[in-house]
């Protein structure tokens, strides 16, 4: 359900997030506002130790915060014991999870991976931002592969690896 519960005033809360992006730029690791944030917005949560989900719809210097990267009272950050989502509004969450057509029937999953990138000159490289770059971005072939290897369990998974990942291919689906 859906908790109101009463925060710090936004003041107090976007310094914190602003002193914390500035030490991660500066290359430090931010730990004491981290600690802060966490305090702060989540802290007050009743229950949240039960909770596997947080729904976060941020406002301001929140949508620059990555919550996944805050501390737990345990030490973990909260990505390694929560599923973090965001939606720009209560409305937009609310018309999602209660949509028949979304919750009928099981999810799909598409992965898409290892997709050679076109060539510049036949050098065997693309150019982004003008820098050379291998013609395939490493490491999608086995992440797709893992996804969807722990996926097949709970949902119908398609995958479109390498040669076959075309625009032909997608559009077919």
């Amino acid at each position: 359900g859906v908790h109101g519960i009463m925060l710090a005033s936004r003041r107090i809360i976007e310094e914190a997030v602003a002193g914390y992006r500035k030490d991660i730029l500066q290359g430090r690791d931010g730990a004491q506002y981290a600690q802060k944030l966490y305090d702060l917005l989540l802290a007050p949560i009743p229950d949240l130790g039960a909770k596997l989900r947080i729904t976060i719809i941020p406002d301001g210097l929140l949508h620059l915060l990555p919550f996944e990267a805050l501390p737990t009272p345990s030490g973990q950050l909260l990505l390694e014991s929560r599923m973090i989502d965001y939606s720009p509004a209560a409305t937009v969450t609310y018309i999602l999870r209660k949509s028949p057509a979304i919750r009928a029937g099981k999810r799909k999953f598409l992965g898409v991976g290892d997709v050679r990138y076109p060539e510049s000159a036949g050098s065997g490289a693309t150019y982004f931002n003008n820098l050379s770059r291998s013609a395939r971005l490493e490491g999608s072939l086995e992440e797709i592969s893992s996804i969807a290897k722990a996926m097949k369990s709970v949902t119908e998974t398609v995958t479109l690896l390498g040669e076959s990942a075309s625009e032909s291919a997608i559009k077919s689906l």
